[in-house]
């Protein structure tokens, strides 16, 4: 009966205790290259936890080359801070995880194939959180605005979900995910970035883009709905290796692809919205 509240309250402890650390790195011009260090952590490690979900089943990898790709993508948008290194490194790091996996395992379309798809998801889509904080003066904002409406998304989803869920969204993925859940979410994450909007014209925060009230609106619904696209990508991978978390590196979270899977996607949409 009690297992439930006091894994709420595990995750609760746990993110008051990271909260302080990510916000002074996103804020702190000076702490820039700290920032990147964490990006680069958590790519390393969403997608060390999703090559081990396809090993679970028996799905061959070259995990070296995968992490050094990884990290030459970090790197390219932490250094020169555009999509075109971007994708430079990404194309790159893609050619030498196909050849590696090949000249070192069994030939598996399925092992070349996850691979591939372990760059892109895991290594290229969070990497645009760097070149987010990058734009002048907006990216810290610009990061607050994703991190809001990211998290605001998941817990809305959660709390409305369990409160009033009755319609399952994807029931083969993950069951207990609703289109009430989804909805909360959404709408939650809407009056988040309006409430950002309030705020910032009140109080004159430059740091936040000069956009209209629609278009907070319109990007807050369209980084929800990627975001627990997202989720379902991750639930998809983590139900077809039969484990419940992805890794057990954040107490009440599980793993880091568990808790920064809806970044995933909603990164680069943030971005390439920005810019367009």
């Amino acid at each position: 009966m009690n297992a439930p509240r006091s894994n709420l309250a595990l995750r609760i402890i746990t993110a008051l205790v990271i909260l302080p650390v990510v916000l002074t790195l996103i804020w702190v011009p000076a702490l820039e290259a700290g920032f990147a260090v964490l990006v680069a952590f958590i790519a390393l490690t969403t997608l060390h936890e999703f090559l081990n979900l396809l090993r679970v089943r028996h799905i061959p990898t070259h995990e070296p080359t995968a992490h050094l790709g990884a990290l030459a993508l970090v790197a390219a948008a932490a250094y020169w801070g555009d999509t075109t290194h971007l994708n430079a490194a990404l194309l790159v790091a893609i050619v030498a995880s196909g050849f590696a996996s090949i000249v070192t395992a069994p030939p598996s379309a399925a092992g070349i194939s996850g691979a591939f798809g372990a760059l892109v998801y895991t290594a290229w889509c969070p990497t645009h959180v760097l070149l987010l904080h990058q734009f002048n003066p907006e990216g810290p904002g610009l990061v607050m605005f994703l991190a809001v409406t990211v998290v605001l998304t998941d817990t809305a989803a959660y709390f409305v979900g369990k409160a009033i869920g009755r319609h399952p969204l994807a029931p083969v993925v993950s069951p207990k995910k609703t289109w009430e859940g989804a909805i909360g979410g959404l709408v939650f994450a809407v009056a988040g970035a309006l409430a950002i909007h309030g705020l910032a014209r009140r109080f004159g925060w430059s740091v936040y883009p000069d956009w209209t009230p629609l278009r907070y609106a319109l990007t807050a619904a369209a980084l929800s709905v990627v975001a627990q696209v997202s989720d379902l990508v991750k639930s998809a991978v983590k139900r077809d290796a039969g484990v419940k978390d992805s890794g057990h590196l954040l107490p009440g979270h599980g793993g880091a692809l568990d808790r920064f899977d809806g970044f995933l996607f909603a990164a680069p949409v943030l971005y390439y919205m920005a810019v367009f």
